[in-house]
């Protein structure tokens, strides 16, 4: 009897003790993953309910960039075609990417900077929003003032530009061709970097 009492102690301060390493090694296998994840991927997927698209061709290098007409949230109109003389940097996002949340403040400074140089618009997927308040609401919190047409049936970001992933970027240049496709954030940086580069 005396040996099980002087044996209680100890084996309550171990099986503490296990429990402490126990979480302690949950915790940093959970902070691992989650950073590996942000670090491989930097885009959000979404997939929709039904994809049925009529187009049979991609986006191409080289070619020019599927041409576009839709509205923003204040009710104007944007056409892509009307931006052929300038340099486009052409964004697909929503408001629920982390990646895209992470970009916009970057891009926000760049079109202050830059803004007569190389335009940007960022089509947001409306089609995969819950609201399209939620879009107000995200322009708002960022204070965007760069144009933001909506794409609320995704015939432009899913059907022509065949997207999944966001953000996506096409570089467009002067003559309205593609230069370049790029997914992930991007910083102010690479932005002043593919300005340069594009004709």
């Amino acid at each position: 009897m005396k040996l099980i009492k002087r044996l209680i102690g100890p084996v309550i301060i171990l099986f503490m003790l296990a429990i402490v390493i126990y979480n302690f090694t949950q915790e940093q296998t959970k902070e691992k993953d989650t950073k590996s994840d942000e670090d491989f991927n930097d885009v959000a997927v979404a997939v929709p309910d039904k994809y049925d698209s009529e187009n049979t061709t991609s986006v191409e290098i080289g070619n020019p960039a599927p041409d576009f007409t839709l509205q923003t949230i204040d009710g104007k109109q944007v056409q892509l075609s009307d931006f052929i003389g300038q340099k486009v940097m052409l964004n697909f996002w929503a408001t629920w990417c982390k990646p895209c949340q992470k970009e916009m403040p970057e891009m926000q400074t760049f079109h202050e900077k830059f803004g007569d140089k190389m335009k940007i618009l960022a089509v947001n997927v409306t089609g995969y929003e819950t609201s399209k308040d939620n879009v107000k609401d995200f322009i708002d919190e960022f204070n965007l003032s760069f144009p933001i047409p909506l794409d609320q049936d995704l015939k432009v970001s899913v059907d022509q530009y065949q997207l999944f992933n966001f953000p996506s970027t096409f570089f467009i240049n002067t003559k309205g061709e593609v230069v370049e496709k790029y997914s992930g954030s991007i910083t102010l940086e690479t932005l002043e970097e593919k300005m340069k580069q594009l004709n």
